[in-house]
């Protein structure tokens, strides 16, 4: 049809313009790639700062726990924000809100950033609490550490929330039945 644009026009522009590589086959992947034809990714809208308030209590952890092994704690998070927070969302675009932990030394200095993810069970809105059973891999050398829970908007940041944090003794000596 003369003078009609084909809807696959702007991503066959988009082909050809790319360092002069012929026109393939490939035009129907480009549509799943993000917008720009560029091939990044595109990452999930930030929540507002006013959103990323919360409050984390730890009802139970055990404070005694053998090296390397898997410890679980029961917490309960309240959204204190004005946002709702994602429970569901890509794992390589992130979104979705996540409970998780870092462990410090006794002097605060961080040991290990990035813990093990434990899911929100719904989307919470604000004032709404939910209760998650969190899996907690413990440090693998001997000594005394804080454990402190944070909340984070995945790819995006970490609530930083204060006041959620537990001693806790890596003793070798110390037998329990690890988490599974």
């Amino acid at each position: 049809m003369a003078g009609v644009a084909s809807p696959f026009a702007a991503v066959e522009s988009c082909i050809m313009s790319r360092k002069g590589r012929e026109r393939t086959a490939a035009v129907a992947l480009v549509l799943f790639l993000v917008p720009g034809c560029r091939g990044e990714k595109v990452k999930a809208a930030p929540l507002a700062e006013s959103a990323m308030k919360a409050e984390i209590v730890v009802r139970e952890v055990p404070l005694r726990a053998s090296p390397a092994t898997a410890i679980r704690a029961a917490v309960t998070i309240r959204n204190r924000g004005t946002g709702v927070w994602p429970a569901e969302g890509n794992p390589d675009l992130g979104g979705r809100v996540n409970l998780s932990y870092h462990w410090l030394d006794q002097a605060g200095h961080m040991i290990e950033f990035e813990g093990i993810r434990s899911a929100l069970p719904k989307p919470l809105r604000p004032n709404e609490e939910a209760a998650i059973t969190a899996r907690i891999l413990v440090p693998v050398r001997p000594g005394s550490y804080i454990l402190q829970f944070d909340l984070v908007q995945e790819w995006v940041a970490w609530f930083r929330v204060q006041g959620a944090s537990v001693p806790i003794i890596v003793d070798p000596s110390y037998s329990q039945n690890p988490a599974r």
